[in-house]
């Protein structure tokens, strides 16, 4: 078969495809005569004609997508701003005094102090190496800070002063890490 021979083949079915498809959803036709179109539509599914299509067109360049009015209008880029040459200052030491009894998300720089609380016989949980470090006496808290960190650290202890000195310890040996995971 010749090259012309194939086009007009090509358009032929192409265009069989397209008036059987456009057959099958018509709104003006029949109940059944939309049946009727979807049930030839399947058949040539079946054959492979949606693919021979496909491979006669020839290939175009695909249109750019035009905004639409109903879409928002695009804004231009944030305006970028000139990274500081210097450091910020400080924030070590604002948040005084550090306590036992709450997580921290970061390192304390100095020591936990000690609070007024009356013993009810629970443990105490230093953390010195998790998600969040400190002193606490709630264990469910404790082992969500650890959970999934690797190499972490906690120990459970019978008293407060117990719990404070090994975390101020671990604190003086810079021992004491934030770990993500």
């Amino acid at each position: 078969m010749s090259s012309s021979a194939n086009n007009t083949a090509a358009t032929a079915t192409q265009t069989l495809f397209a008036s059987v498809a456009a057959a099958a959803v018509s709104p003006s036709a029949s109940d059944a005569q939309r049946a009727a179109a979807m049930q030839y539509l399947a058949s040539l599914i079946d054959i492979g004609v949606p693919t021979i299509c496909v491979w006669s067109l020839p290939l175009r360049r695909p249109q750019r997508r035009r905004p639409s009015a109903l879409q928002p209008p695009r804004l231009p880029p944030p305006p970028s701003f000139a990274a500081a040459t210097t450091a910020p200052a400080s924030t070590a030491g604002t948040i005084a005094p550090w306590t036992a009894g709450i997580l921290y998300g970061v390192v304390p720089d100095l020591h936990l102090h000690d609070f007024t609380v009356q013993d009810d016989g629970r443990p105490w949980y230093s953390i010195v190496r998790g998600r969040s470090v400190g002193i606490t006496q709630d264990h469910s808290l404790a082992s969500r800070a650890v959970l999934g960190v690797s190499n972490n650290g906690w120990r459970s202890h019978k008293t407060l002063a117990g719990a404070l000195n090994e975390f101020n310890h671990a604190l003086d040996l810079n021992l004491v890490e934030v770990r993500p995971f």
